[in-house]
């Protein structure tokens, strides 16, 4: 086989500069099912922390949210000529202006 690449740098070749940090390994992912989004709709709350939402509201750390639909439709299944087609003004659609 074929040796596998190394992402250190050759030797004698200096670390890159200006790299990024590496990001957290274990982003913070929070899934809440429907009954826990009506829950905190009834009381207020952020879905993304224990404080009460408002247009103005901003919450305090960031994360990452990962919001699915639950009717069993995997995205890899939709046809997207279709959606794409949904999304496409027919003649109908378009306004005529009278002269």
């Amino acid at each position: 086989g074929f040796p596998r690449p190394s992402s250190d740098p050759p030797p004698g070749c200096p670390p890159p500069a200006g790299l990024l940090p590496t990001p957290p390994s274990n982003p913070r992912f929070r899934h809440l099912s429907e009954v826990e989004m009506a829950e905190r709709r009834e009381k207020g709350l952020c879905f993304n922390c224990d404080q009460k939402w408002s247009r103005q509201h901003n919450c305090c750390g960031r994360l990452f949210l990962f919001v699915a639909d639950t009717d069993g439709v995997c995205p890899s299944e939709l046809d997207l000529e279709s959606l794409i087609a949904e999304d496409t003004p027919s003649d109908s659609d378009t306004p005529v202006q009278a002269q």
